[in-house]
């Protein structure tokens, strides 16, 4: 899936909306790849993120309108409870260095 800000592709995600993708995540890979995940509704706590048996990846937290409302660039292995300050909806969890230029405001968009 296409993930996009404005004209330019930020990456080519895999769809994690299922248990089982968003159990694994990037858990056991030797290298981040591209993955968003689709939450059921906006929330913290519920839906934080951890980096256990992680390679180091950048995190992209979205809201419901897929805006950005937090950023966490370079999460190294074994980090517990990773979310941003607002409630989230989406998420991209990427390789280090693909969420430069990005920040916090900015408009994601993709075809689900």
């Amino acid at each position: 899936m296409l993930v996009r800000f404005g004209k330019r592709v930020v990456c080519d995600a895999s769809l994690c909306d299922g248990f089982f993708p968003k159990f694994r995540g990037l858990m056991f890979r030797r290298e981040a790849v591209p993955l968003l995940f689709v939450f059921d509704s906006e929330a913290r706590e519920r839906n934080a993120i951890h980096s256990f048996f992680c390679p180091v990846f950048d995190a992209v937290f979205m809201d419901g309108r897929k805006k950005i409302v937090g950023i966490e660039r370079g999460i190294a292995p074994w980090r517990p409870a990773i979310f941003p300050k607002k409630p989230f909806a989406y998420l991209l969890e990427l390789p280090v260095g693909v969420s430069k230029g990005l920040k916090e405001g900015d408009a994601l968009a993709w075809k689900e």
